[in-house]
């Protein structure tokens, strides 16, 4: 019971310091989230503060080449070059041939219906996925910066959790030894 208390309170503190703004001495970023984060199996959480920072290693997404990539693809799809047009079947001399002919222009005014009817439903698909692509555009621009802070909390709260692993786990055998 006194473990939970204790636990209780440090928990509390955590939540103290995850919603606090600022940024921690350099020493403290070094020893905490660096080497601490390490040890605790969170890896470098210095890398992570420098990607959501924008001052991140090459090969992170930036937030500019989602807008560029976006206006480009919004671009192609609107290129009329890109749209077919309905083909007709030929008229004159070649439809009075044979019924296998008229069969074949048949068939071709079959397949370029399918295909208008295919091309209609990919352009809404393509909308569709512009649609989604502004609405991640915005969703990746109003992403908030993650703190130093509350990189700190998650180092503290993974410490608290290691820490009361280990206490009742050498609480139980003391109790059993100390009840004999």
């Amino acid at each position: 019971m006194g473990l939970m208390g204790i636990f209780l309170f440090v928990t509390m503190g955590v939540i103290y310091i995850h919603g606090k703004e600022g940024r921690l001495s350099p020493m403290a970023r070094a020893v905490l989230l660096r080497y601490m984060a390490r040890v605790l199996l969170l890896g470098d959480l210095t890398k992570e503060k420098q990607a959501s920072d924008g001052t991140g290693e090459a090969g992170l997404t930036d937030h500019q080449d989602v807008v560029l990539t976006n206006i480009a693809f919004a671009t192609s799809c609107e290129d009329p070059e890109m749209t077919r047009e309905e083909s007709e079947p030929p008229k004159g001399p070649e439809s009075t041939g044979s019924p296998g002919f008229r069969q074949l222009i048949a068939s071709m005014d079959e397949m370029t219906k399918a295909v208008n009817r295919g091309t209609e439903s990919m352009t809404e698909g393509m909308t569709e996925l512009k649609n989604e692509m502004e609405e991640l555009t915005k969703a990746v621009k109003s992403e908030e910066v993650v703190s130093d802070y509350t990189l700190l909390a998650k180092v503290l709260d993974r410490l608290c959790l290691v820490l009361y692993v280990i206490s009742i786990a050498a609480a139980i055998p003391m109790t059993m030894y100390l009840s004999k």
